[in-house]
């Protein structure tokens, strides 16, 4: 079901419209979370560039009649955009981004997540690198936390990755490779449609299900752009600041996301082979005697916290792993 939101479109706007392709389409896939909707929607309808180059589409993932009616206030107040609403009623995160997809009518999707506020140039720098970098099957950019609460002080960079999706390569732009760490995180990731939909878009045995469930959709994807031979970009100034509510820093919730990590991996090294899933085992084994070796340097520092977690983390990606 798609519902549009009322918007009010003068005589200039239809012009702009008719004139100029959207040339982006941005995904939120969100369930349940609207105050944290709001302020995402916020940062999108307050970008530098000219709002007809840009479309936004909110999935509401089996969500409230709420959701609804806050991107429909949204959109009456932003008669310059376009701003569309879709409720898939299949839970699963996988699910509402492939619905979202289906909807695209624009050369570049990108997804942000309902907890992420994008910087004031998203746009113009995402449209940039476009131009900039032809050749380009994909973009990913910086992931910097905002804490809704004290940082904890057992926060270090061996758990942030996973724990409040920090993804930082620095300030120079080049290729996702072995120089630079990870791949596009879901809370900003861009590729082209076309990529997306001639490869089956996002594998809906994994991702979030609610609040909690499985990883690695976008993992995956990066995977398979890196297997075609495809050129996927690292650009430090298309940034989304990812707001951390005190939820995240709990310990079940942190037991959760650790071992859906490591049943992700399972999962997705199954479906390549028996050897992968055998190679992907070898390293996870690897990194939980390494934590110890790195435990024992926090202890030795009397930060015990840090040692705790860098602990938790890796013992319950182990025991996802082999579930």
């Amino acid at each position: 079901m798609e519902l549009l939101a009322p918007v009010r479109m003068g005589p200039l706007t239809d012009t702009i419209h008719q004139q100029v392709q959207t040339r982006v389409s941005i995904i939120i896939c969100t369930y349940n979370r609207d105050a944290l909707l709001l302020e995402n929607l916020k940062s999108l309808l307050k970008q530098t560039a000219a709002p007809h180059l840009y479309e936004i589409i909110v999935v509401d993932n089996a969500g409230s009649s709420a959701t609804a009616r806050l991107v429909a206030s949204m959109a009456a107040g932003a008669p310059f955009h376009r701003l569309r609403y879709y409720k898939e009623y299949r839970n699963g995160s996988c699910i509402a981004r492939n619905r979202g997809l289906r909807e695209v009518n624009s050369a570049w999707t990108c997804f942000m997540d309902d907890d992420a506020l994008a910087d004031s140039c998203y746009v113009e720098e995402l449209l940039a690198a476009i131009e900039k970098y032809p050749d380009a099957t994909g973009f990913g950019g910086k992931i910097l936390p905002r804490y809704l609460t004290t940082p904890p002080l057992w926060m270090n960079r061996f758990v942030q990755t996973a724990f409040v999706s920090q993804l930082d390569n620095g300030n120079a732009e080049g290729l996702f490779d072995g120089k630079r760490k990870w791949y596009p995180f879901g809370c900003n990731m861009v590729y082209t449609t076309s990529f997306l939909r001639e490869t089956g878009g996002f594998d809906e045995d994994l991702g979030r299900k609610g609040r909690v469930g499985l990883t690695g959709d976008d993992k995956m994807i990066y995977l398979k752009a890196k297997r075609a031979g495809r050129k996927v970009y690292y650009l430090p100034r298309l940034v989304v600041y990812h707001l951390i509510e005190p939820l995240r820093l709990e310990k079940p919730y942190l037991r959760q996301i650790s071992y859906a990590i490591g049943k992700s991996e399972s999962i997705r090294t199954k479906k390549q082979s028996l050897p992968a899933q055998g190679k992907k085992l070898a390293d996870v084994l690897w990194k939980m005697g390494a934590s110890v070796v790195l435990g024992a340097w926090y202890l030795l520092q009397r930060q015990p916290g840090k040692a705790y977690y860098v602990l938790f983390f890796r013992y319950h990606i182990l025991i996802g792993f082999l579930r």
